[in-house]
Order: structure tokens, then sequence, then C-alpha cells
């Protein structure tokens, strides 16, 4: 059986030191202040947030303008794929090219490889917020939350588990593709 520990690897994973990583300095500078800073609208997340059927919900997503928007919206659509795969214990490769690369792939399939050789797979809904964004040319960085309530199906629902991650994005033509996450840390946090 899967533990909470392993459901937490799930929802985390390593990060990859080939990738370009902007700097998400979590402690604003002169030039970044949160009180210079434009913001564009914060989105609060509305819909149901539950143990049971498989969904992955946006949660705030702090942005500065449509292009951190788009990186935003990517990291989210990254892991409604990775959410789909592990409930259905099936990878759906197209929809996969179309939100990550590299080692966010391979940890998916992987992944999906070891719930179907359990007979497993994960119920339960993920909320997904982004706290902050940073661009250089092509590569990206998003920091955020997860607050999930997946687990083993069959198993009894737990409390809410925490992550936050660390992200880094690649843009491929006009598509925004996640390259890694890492999680660093598992404490209380607001997606």
């Amino acid at each position: 059986m899967v533990t909470a520990a392993a459901l937490l690897l799930a929802l985390s994973g390593c990060g990859d030191d080939e990738s370009p990583e902007p700097n998400l300095d979590p402690t604003p500078t002169e030039e970044t202040s949160p009180a210079d800073a434009t913001s564009s609208p914060t989105s609060k997340p509305t819909e149901p947030f539950d143990a049971e059927g498989s969904e992955t919900h946006a949660g705030r997503l702090k942005t500065d303008g449509p292009d951190e928007r788009a990186v935003a919206e990517a990291w989210v659509a990254y892991w409604e794929v990775r959410g789909t795969a592990y409930h259905e214990a099936e990878v759906d490769v197209d929809a996969l090219g179309e939100v990550a690369r590299g080692e966010a792939v391979e940890e998916i399939v992987n992944y999906v490889a070891e719930l179907q050789s359990d007979g497993e797979h994960l119920v339960g809904d993920t909320r997904v917020g982004v706290s902050k964004v940073e661009i250089q040319g092509s590569s990206a960085a998003v920091q955020g939350c997860l607050q999930g309530k997946r687990r083993v199906a069959g198993e009894a629902p737990g409390p809410i588990q925490y992550a936050t991650v660390v992200g880094t994005l690649t843009k491929v033509g006009d598509t925004w593709l996640v390259d890694t996450k890492t999680v660093t840390g598992d404490k209380k946090c607001k997606a």
C-alpha cells in the first residue's frame, strides 16, 4: 500500500539541475517590493474540494500581467494532467506532452507504472496555488502551494496534505512546459 509519505512524494518530486532556473527569492528586494508591485487580480478557489473523485482545482494565482498568468496556468494544467494520470493509473501521452517534458514526464510515467503494478489508483482532489512567478526569456520558475486530499482508493480519507513547491518551465513555441518541480516544505500553506 502507498502510505501518506508516498502520497506526498506523488504530489512532490525532485529538481533538475540542467534547466535554467530564474531566481525565486522569497524575500522582497527594493526592485520587487510587494508594496510597489502591481498584480492582476488573484483568483480565488470556488469549486468543491473533497476526498472523492479526482479533481484538480486552480487556487490563488498571484501573477503580474499576462505572461506570468500564462506560466501559472501552464503549471495548473500540468497538475491536472498529473492528477488524471494517477486517478486512472494510465498516462495520456498526448495530454502529458502538451504540459510537460523531461523529468516532469518521467516522474509521472514511473509513478503510474508503480500504481499499475500494485493494482492501485488515487482518488481525492488537489488545489494548486501560485504565489510567485519569475520569467527570464524562455525560462520561468514558479513558487506555490499544493493542498491535497488524494489517497489510494480504498483507504480512509485523512487530513489535508500540504506541500510548498517550486518548478521550472520552458517556453516551446507559444506553450510553457513544466520541466521540473521540487517540494520545499510540507507546512500548511495557502493554495
